[in-house]
Order: structure tokens, then C-alpha cells, then sequence
């Protein structure tokens, strides 16, 4: 076999796979920003008196802290849940 086309073979696998690699790493970087501006966004839904769902169940927040939420899913149950497990009703 001819070692010179061995060598450029080898240098085209490793320059494609870079590009590829480079690739990659530029979407999943776009995906996260669209995915961190969207829990942003979210976030700011999280209030008081607002309607929400967690896990399926309809629910009402009766109060918003920084890593917990009270939320009411019948009349006088209130149970304490994270607040990253909440979605809000639009």
C-alpha cells in the first residue's frame, strides 16, 4: 500500500471529524441558549394566584420562594413542590 495515500487519507478522517466535532458543539450551544431563555421566560410566569400543572395536576400557586413553590391542588390541600417542576398555564 501506498504510505502517502495512507497519510492523506488519515489527515482528511481527522479534518472532517473536527468539522463535524466543531459542528456539534455550535448547535447543542444554540439549543442550550434557546432552552435557558425559554426557563427564563418561564420563570418570570411563576406568581401568585396564577394557574399552573405539576406532573398533570391542575393546580393554583399560592406562594413563589427561590427553590420551592406552595401550590393548592384542591380546596384547603397545599402541598410544597420544587419550583423547576412547575409549569405555568398561559
Amino acid at each position: 500500500m501506498n504510505w502517502e495515500v495512507i497519510g492523506w487519507s488519515a489527515l482528511t478522517f481527522i479534518v472532517l471529524t473536527a468539522v463535524l466535532i466543531l459542528a456539534y458543539f455550535l448547535y447543542s450551544r444554540n439549543m442550550m441558549k434557546k432552552r435557558r431563555e425559554a426557563l427564563i421566560q418561564m420563570d418570570a410566569l411563576i406568581k401568585p394566584g396564577k394557574p399552573c400543572s405539576f406532573n398533570g395536576i391542575q393546580a393554583k400557586i399560592i406562594s413563589a420562594g427561590q427553590e420551592t413553590c406552595k401550590i393548592e391542588i384542591a380546596k384547603d390541600v397545599v402541598i410544597t413542590v420544587s419550583r423547576f417542576m412547575i409549569t405555568p398555564i398561559v
